[in-house]
């Protein structure tokens, strides 16, 4: 079966690219153009020029295949006429073929993977010139701004801790920096392309990634001047703290797997009853849309300021242990998450990491910062909009709110 598994892979990988451009040149009246046929006897072709011991053969058979591919090209140039930019999408189409098939008996794995790959970027023509025309250079910008940063984090900052009390690693931190951007940048591309076509649960989903205040504070306002659509933004604000929820087991499992174990329980089991009330609450469906406006598309003012953020965090959690002990490490994380609850978890998790807190500590340090999010959240609604969708949010973070509290009892 092994001796059969290049030819396999390279008929395959033949077989999916010859499709698409045959499709796609018959689509545009190109009867010249290489087809299916095609395209499977130059996967033949690479494979059987991969698998000669001899090096010469190889290179007879390679020019071969390239001479073909030369003849295909100014034959269909020919065809259209001198001044006619075709392209050399098909071309270079084929000389990939080739060289996957080539490979396919030294890394058959890479060729399996690879090809398929370029087959969906063929098949994807049309909704990669849509994102190509709609792509701002701001946004492209953010894209390798963010790219850059994750080369430099890798490569240069240190992998240890610089600080005598041995909690700031460098590397560990930037890795921090660059999820929680990378996070950033990822929702308002989503919320781009899927917002209007899934909704306000999409856009208040991916919108929490970025920051569940911010689609809180939208949703109350559109409830505000909306009050019939109130399902439509109470969706919004629940599925955007859900998904700071689930940011949070992401940040928590980064840092310390092992804390995790003693949070997984009363946070899921939260998250639960607001994935059951996100059910209920958007059952009836409404023919308005919900506005909620995320900013775009990288925010890296507010990615340093939640750096030094969590910075003043951590400190102020060292400085608490050290003088008042746990009583202190609550305090100060129950105060913190009123505004940032991801950051004191962070700061939790790294601490209970490098050994100053125990994980009993740091698990109910960032419950009650938990629990703090849900109430100050809870006031910026009754602050913004004072009816039935503040008395439906109410309900249900209380709720999560005494789940929390009953499971972390019974489990911690």
């Amino acid at each position: 079966m092994n001796q059969w598994q290049p030819y396999l892979i390279a008929i395959v990988i033949g077989l999916l690219v010859g499709i698409e451009r045959e499709k796609s040149n018959s689509t545009h009246s190109s009867q010249h153009a290489m087809g299916v046929r095609t395209f499977l006897l130059i996967s033949l072709l690479g494979v059987m020029a991969g698998g000669f011991e001899s090096l010469w053969l190889s290179a007879t058979l390679t020019a071969f295949a390239l001479a073909l591919i030369l003849v295909s090209y100014f034959n269909q140039t020919h065809a259209q006429g001198v001044n006619v930019d075709r392209g050399l999408t098909t071309e270079f189409a084929a000389g990939i073929v080739f060289c996957l098939s080539y490979t396919a008996h030294q890394s058959p794995a890479l060729s399996a993977i690879i090809g398929p790959v370029v087959a969906m970027i063929l098949f994807s023509k049309s909704s990669l010139h849509r994102f190509t025309h709609a792509i701002k250079p701001l946004e492209l910008k953010s894209a390798l701004l963010l790219l850059l940063g994750g080369v430099v984090v890798v490569n240069l900052a240190p992998d240890h801790a610089i600080d005598p009390w041995k909690i700031f690693n460098p590397r560990k931190f930037g890795f921090l920096v660059i999820t929680l951007g990378t996070l950033e940048f990822s929702s308002y591309v989503l919320s781009k392309l899927l917002g209007r076509k899934k909704g306000s649960l999409v856009v208040g989903f991916l919108g929490g990634l970025v920051s569940s205040t911010a689609v809180l504070l939208s949703s109350a306002r559109q409830s505000a001047k909306q009050p019939k659509t109130w399902r439509i933004h109470l969706g919004a604000a629940l599925a955007a703290k859900l998904a700071a929820f689930i940011e949070l087991f992401l940040i928590v499992a980064l840092i310390s797997p092992s804390l995790l174990k003693n949070l997984v329980w009363p946070l899921s089991a939260a998250l639960a009853f607001g994935l059951i009330s996100l059910v209920v609450v958007t059952w009836k469906k409404e023919a308005a849309s919900a506005n909620i406006n995320l900013k775009s598309p990288l925010d890296w003012k507010g990615v340093f300021r939640l750096s030094f953020i969590l910075g003043g965090i951590l400190a102020a959690i060292s400085i608490a242990k050290y003088w008042l002990g746990d009583s202190g490490t609550f305090a100060i994380s129950f105060l913190t998450g009123l505004f940032e609850l991801h950051g004191v978890s962070l700061a939790n998790s790294t601490m209970q990491k490098q050994g100053f807190l125990t994980a009993e500590v740091a698990s109910l340090s960032i419950l009650l910062a938990v629990i703090a999010s849900l109430l100050s959240k809870i006031g910026i609604s009754w602050v913004i909009s004072r009816g039935i969708f503040s008395r439906a949010l109410t309900g249900i973070f209380l709720s999560m709110i005494a789940i929390i509290v009953l499971v972390g009892w019974l489990t911690l």
